[in-house]
């Protein structure tokens, strides 16, 4: 199933997809049980004044759509690109 994503939402995936791989050693360690897996895309565009080189989530433009599993990344689709997954746990 495919869901049209807000454009707030969108941009933090976007950040989050981009945060470190480590986490700070004071993190507790979560265990839990992933219930459903959506991968998320949206579309970039340039943005006046800042060059063609820079690109930014297109507000509204993201997508979630659901799946059965993630191997960690997914193609992209035409021009709207997959900036990573949104995952449901049950703690």
């Amino acid at each position: 199933m495919e869901h049209r994503a807000t454009a707030s939402l969108s941009c933090c995936w976007v950040r989050v997809q981009r945060l470190p791989r480590r986490f700070p050693e004071d993190t507790v360690p979560t265990r839990g049980t992933v219930t459903q897996i959506a991968t998320v895309y949206c579309r970039f565009a340039s943005q006046p004044g800042n060059g063609p080189q820079t690109s930014y989530p297109v507000p509204g433009s993201g997508i979630l759509a659901d799946v059965e599993s993630a191997d960690g990344w997914n193609a992209d689709r035409g021009d709207e690109r997959f900036v990573g997954y949104v995952i449901q746990l049950r703690l």
